[in-house]
């Protein structure tokens, strides 16, 4: 199904998404919008509360996409809630780091569980030319 920047992908037992953004910011954006969509949340703002911060710092880009969406997940569960409206900020000084917002959002919990985000064939593929892409896999 495609659902704008990301695809989902048929896998065998877990759930994979593709996903694309012009630049890392947007790809960070999109991973999160996209695991809360394979979350059955709701991608409209509608009872939006909080801005829940996450700043996370990795040795590579693929651990600090895996380490940005396992903070939103573990926020998620631990406040029964979705998230929506994502900022994120990607820079490399000595090591990558990301300072970043998403908003949680009143109501129901998110429908389908998604216990954690894996490094099964990760890799961030692009360049700040032409785009980047990224192929996640979750264990649900």
């Amino acid at each position: 199904m495609t659902t704008g920047p990301f695809v989902e992908l048929d896998h065998t037992a877990d759930l994979a998404l593709q996903v694309r953004g012009s630049d890392l910011n947007e790809l960070f954006c999109h991973a999160a919008q996209g695991m809360f969509y394979l979350m059955h949340c709701p991608a409209s703002h509608a009872g939006a509360g909080e801005t829940v911060p996450v700043g996370v710092a990795a040795l590579d880009i693929e651990t600090l996409l895996v380490d940005w969406l396992s903070e939103l997940l573990f926020h998620s569960e631990l406040e029964g809630c979705c998230l929506c409206g994502f900022v994120v900020n990607v820079a490399r000084a000595e090591e990558w780091e990301l300072e970043g917002t998403a908003v949680a959002m009143g109501g129901a919990p998110p429908e389908r569980v998604i216990k954690a985000v894996t490094f099964s064939d990760l890799s961030v593929n692009g360049s700040a030319e032409k785009g980047y892409v990224t192929t996640l896999t979750f264990d649900v």
